[in-house]
């Protein structure tokens, strides 16, 4: 540009935003700027229907959170989250839908089940399987994608409804013609929480005022709408994850820091260690320990007990260990020495060996104090590491080398290990074993079961002395009748089930306040 020459006009459609960095600001040139979040290339636009699924779906979500998690309103809620991912027209790869669908099957149990821990994990589950599936859903496989890469695509939901509202701020920004609206809308955005604040504390100093209002319980009515709000911002972030383009990067950073020598005097000295304890335990379990036991003053029970938490958590820090140590090993084919595969297929044998002792310990023990449902989960648990070992082997022996399929099966592991315990109801067999198997039945212990229990309980009373069935009877009629305030979105069919039961079993029961 020649001195006296204009700068030619900004193109149209831009803007062009004169900004005043002071010297001490400037950043220098080679300096990149700092990125809070991953830079965005593509800029999808929201669509009203996916908004609209989004905004009901938020309401729901609502309703769920102010009754218990496992009602019919947070099956609904995700449903629509379901039906919002796929209401944009976007494409969606087939080999992605299967996790959809098992998404789906867990689904149902949400109202079925009522125990509040094994319903946290099938909604994380789902929630697992929905954010993997937005995340893949443009591009790659769940049984080709790594450990970092599935990571990614559920933590990832944490921040990703920014990039909603960003989707939701271009689509609105086009319903308004050029923006002319816009600076409307901000005034409503900010006005409307301002006025609805006051209004509350007003209406609730002066029931006139409120009446005058005709807004009736305004408090409650404002609650739900910032909660639903809250909710639905939440829950776009599946919307946004399915809509953009995160393509993992093409090559990966591999951070290879140890050799051979270094490989084998870690698995080297694992193996000579979990061969040595697994001696120890032959010896035990031939008698061999007796008088150690009796001089601890331990039963085979309690010493059973003490290990069993141990011995899984051994298992499961082995199997990460040697994972990671395949990730930063340094492979040199020139050499032709491979000393990684055979030592740690034979460290995971060790291991395997290992989950079978703690499994071996925990049915000792069951055996002896009974079961609870911590117990349920722990040998459910442990079966599926052992589980999960197989596999960890059969992917370090070369099976599909080509592929990263072992976090994928991991994953369907997982599905199915939460599916199982829905199916098989953990609480119900605690109950129907603990009645039928314990010497010494724990009356409380039982009645506060959740009401996944009930109906097993009751149906198992004739099976109790005398005495054990009316303490069990009078803990049972002290549960209170539950009243609903939102119809069916608050249905849940063992809680169902259960008050039916109750109420043919004691009649008339307390209710909350009496």
């Amino acid at each position: 540009m020649t001195e006296g020459q204009q700068p030619p006009p900004p193109e149209a459609g831009t803007q062009t935003t004169a900004v005043v960095t002071p010297p001490s600001e400037v950043a220098p040139a080679d300096v990149p700027a700092p990125q809070v979040l991953p830079l965005r290339e593509d800029k999808p636009m929201a669509t009203w229907a996916e908004v609209g699924l989004v905004v009901a779906a938020g309401f729901l979500g609502n309703i769920a959170l102010r009754t218990s998690i496992a009602t019919a309103a947070a099956s609904l809620a995700i449903i629509l989250v379901i039906a919002a991912m796929f209401a944009g027209g976007r494409v969606f790869r087939k080999g992605t839908l299967g996790l959809v669908v098992l998404a789906t099957l867990l689904l149902p149990w949400l109202t079925i089940r009522a125990n509040p821990t094994l319903t946290a994990v099938t909604a994380a589950m789902i929630v697992a399987l929905l954010a993997i599936a937005a995340g893949i859903s443009m591009y790659g496989s769940v049984f080709d994608t790594s450990v970092r890469e599935h990571a990614s695509h559920v933590g990832s939901i944490v921040y990703e409804w920014m990039y909603g509202l960003a989707m939701v701020q271009r689509l609105v920004a086009l319903a308004t013609k050029d923006q002319r609206a816009t600076p409307l809308l901000r005034g409503v955005a900010v006005a409307v929480p301002v006025l609805i604040v006051f209004t509350t504390l007003l209406a609730s100093s002066d029931e006139v005022f409120a009446r005058f209002l005709l807004i009736g319980n305004l408090p409650s009515l404002i609650g739900h709408l910032l909660l639903t709000s809250v909710v639905a911002v939440g829950l776009f972030a599946f919307v946004s994850r399915r809509a953009h383009e995160t393509r993992a990067p093409s090559d990966p950073v591999n951070i290879r820091l140890l050799g051979p020598v270094e490989i084998t005097m870690i698995l080297g000295g694992l193996v000579l260690l979990f061969g040595a304890f697994v001696v120890t335990q032959i010896v035990v379990a031939a008698g061999g320990a007796s008088h150690v036991l009796e001089t601890e003053g331990l039963t085979q029970a309690d010493h059973a007990r003490r290990g069993f938490f141990q011995l899984l958590w051994v298992a499961g820090l082995a199997v990460a260990l040697v994972g990671t140590l395949r990730a930063v090993r340094v492979q040199d084919p020139e050499r032709g020495t491979d000393r990684f595969t055979p030592l740690a297929l034979l460290t995971l044998v060790l291991t395997l060996v290992i989950a079978a002792i703690s499994l071996q310990r925990l049915s000792l023990y069951v055996g002896s104090f009974g079961l609870t449902p911590l117990r349920v989960w722990a040998l459910a648990g442990a079966g599926a590491v052992a589980v999960a070992i197989v596999m960890f082997g059969v992917s370090i022996a070369g099976f599909r080398a080509e592929r990263s399929w072992y976090p994928g099966a991991v994953l369907m592991l997982g599905v199915a290990l939460v599916l199982g315990l829905n199916v098989a109801n953990p609480e119900a067999i605690v109950a129907e074993y603990n009645m039928n198997h314990s010497a010494v039945l724990d009356t409380y212990s039982l009645t506060n079961l959740s009401d996944d229990a009930v109906t097993t309980i009751i149906a198992e009373l004739d099976t109790l002395p005398q005495a054990e069935r009316a303490d069990v009877t009078s803990r049972l009629c002290i549960r209170l009748d539950r009243q609903t305030s939102y119809g069916f979105l608050e249905y849940n069919r063992s809680s169902s089930s259960a008050d039916a039961a109750l109420d043919a079993l004691c009649g008339v029961r307390p209710t909350l306040g009496d």
